[in-house]
């Protein structure tokens, strides 16, 4: 973790000592211009109770001038987890227990391109929102022992680098970690390393090109 830290705190520095203005008037100057819509897909891969967990999500909001977006998305834990342990183990209680993990949570992102040249882009999004995890815990005849929701606060740093192969395709990379605050109970099991590569389809390219002129049109 604290490489990523490293990382996330040696590019933000990079930029500012490069950058014309600092940080509060980049987001300043920035805020100021008229923004456009954005839409994405943003799955990530990452871990649960240390086993491979994949989360899907669905972002939306404001581009503002390719530099700083602000959006809103929803994620989820695209199958849950489980856990088989022995429950009172040496005392009368003992069962065996199969536990079940599950993950959603809304969030509110700030993406900042810290470079965007050529067809590169490096940008630094950071997450903070609202989650409920559930635990499901039935004994081996299938009777339920425990059935809970769990509220926590979904804070994620990332680093995350994206090269454009064609205007509407982009390969990407990124890194990063995310902390589930303010639940003692499941903090140790939702708070994990995040990581995410492969292609990825720019809706935005397609809703600028082939859907937002019919939809004004159709609007007026």
């Amino acid at each position: 973790m604290k490489k990523v830290w490293s990382v996330f705190l040696f590019c933000l520095l990079a930029s500012a000592s490069t950058a014309q203005y600092s940080l509060r008037d980049t987001f300043n100057i920035y805020l100021a211009k008229k923004p456009t819509f954005y839409i994405s897909l943003d799955g990530r891969s990452s871990f649960v109770r240390s086993n491979p967990a994949q989360i899907d999500g669905f972002r939306f909001g404001l581009n503002y001038g390719g530099k700083i977006r602000m959006l809103v998305g929803m994620y989820h834990l695209r199958n849950p987890i489980y856990r088989t342990y022995t429950y009172g183990a040496g005392t009368p209680a003992q069962e065996t227990r199969v536990q079940e993990n599950r993950l959603t949570y809304f969030s509110f992102t700030c993406d900042y391109v810290l470079y965007n040249r050529g067809r590169w882009k490096l940008a630094l999004p950071v997450q903070l929102g609202y989650g409920i995890g559930s635990r499901i815990e039935r004994n081996s005849s299938g009777a339920i022992r425990m059935n809970k929701d769990f509220r926590f606060l979904p804070f994620e740093l990332a680093l995350s680098a994206n090269y454009r192969v064609l205007p509407w395709l982009n390969l990407g990379a990124g890194l990063g970690y995310r902390y589930a605050l303010f639940s003692n109970t499941i903090s140790s099991d939702f708070s994990a390393p995040i990581y995410w590569y492969g292609m990825s389809l720019d809706v935005e390219w397609f809703w600028d090109r082939y859907l937002k002129d019919a939809i004004d049109h159709h609007l007026k």
